[in-house]
């Protein structure tokens, strides 16, 4: 079958869909005409980044998590990507508030522990988020009892992020045996994470929203003073 030009191959029935040229690559191909086709890659500003990765991922986890509520299908296929989906929104939530209290500190190092180790990260976090400028919001909001708690579930069962990802662990070197992952944890209850995930996640969507409102008084107080000068 032959392809023109425009990636289309040529032969296909009247009303079919156009395929995607192999040149192409996977993630290239024409445009059907839906609005929700394409999406677009790399505009973002780069200090937006991690806030939107980090949303895509909870956003992602809520649509599925309450298509299977509805439905009430396929809970025991999609319970993992779902709290996949939520621990990655975790991970990447709390490095982002990491390096963001970190700058607002003006660190000398406002990176980002390298480890999936949930804890770490938020025992990490949690500390910069005690310090001044920040003390007051972390005594204000429930939420941070229920990021405690997630945190400390995700611990016990997935602490490196393994365990909804693959079945197994990595085999052992003596034996080779792959160990089971997840051989303590019989079911899930659904809508309790749901419950969980959105008041820790709003928690930790505050606390963004307000380094980024600190971080703009900074600079408009600088700005100010310059002005006076």
């Amino acid at each position: 079958m032959k392809t023109s030009d425009d990636g289309v191959r040529r032969g296909v029935s009247p009303g079919e869909p156009p395929r995607i040229d192999s040149r192409e690559g996977i993630f290239c191909g024409p445009n059907r005409g839906g609005p929700g086709d394409t999406a677009a890659i790399g505009y973002i500003p780069h200090d937006a980044r991690w806030s939107v990765y980090a949303t895509g991922y909870r956003d992602a986890a809520d649509i599925v998590a309450n298509w299977v509520q509805t439905g009430g299908r396929h809970q025991d296929f999609l319970v993992y990507p779902i709290i996949y989906l939520y621990r990655h929104y975790l991970e990447l939530r709390i490095k982002q508030l990491i390096f963001e209290a970190r700058d607002l500190k003006e660190d000398r190092d406002p990176s980002t522990p390298d480890t999936h180790d949930i804890a770490k990260l938020w025992n990490v976090c949690r500390t910069l988020l005690e310090g001044e400028p920040l003390s007051y919001r972390m005594g204000r909001d429930a939420g941070m009892a229920d990021v405690e708690l997630v945190v400390s579930e995700m611990k016990t069962h997935d602490p490196d992020s393994s365990a909804f990802r693959y079945p197994y662990g990595k085999p052992k070197r003596k034996t080779q045996k792959r160990t089971p992952l997840l051989a303590g944890l019989k079911e899930v209850n659904l809508v309790s994470l749901g419950e969980l995930m959105e008041s820790a996640g709003d928690f930790l969507d505050g606390v963004e929203m307000h380094i980024d409102h600190l971080r703009e008084c900074i600079v408009r107080e600088a700005t100010e003073r310059l002005d006076r000068e």
